[in-house]
């Protein structure tokens, strides 16, 4: 595409591999979330997945998954409880 480095954003999930690959290009990075649920992927068995998670709670952003509670509604009023 041929495009100037001001004109180029790269989005992903991995600090280590997305984000720091992007720094080191020069282009903009944006860290989401995600997709897989962190609690498969933060177990013994992803240990640079552990790391990312700890170094970006170091740095003050946190990767880990965001748990949303739904309110509890009223099936038959439809209200919220």
């Amino acid at each position: 595409m041929n495009l100037p480095e001001r004109q180029v954003a790269m989005v992903g999930d991995r600090l280590f591999t997305d984000i720091l690959a992007g720094n080191r290009l020069g282009i903009f990075t944006i860290l989401v979330e995600p997709i897989i649920h962190t609690d498969v992927m933060t177990s013994s068995f992803h240990p640079l997945r552990n790391f990312e998670v700890w170094v970006s709670e170091f740095l003050g952003a946190s990767i880990t998954h965001k748990r949303h509670r739904l309110p509890k509604v009223n099936k038959a009023s439809g209200t919220k409880i």
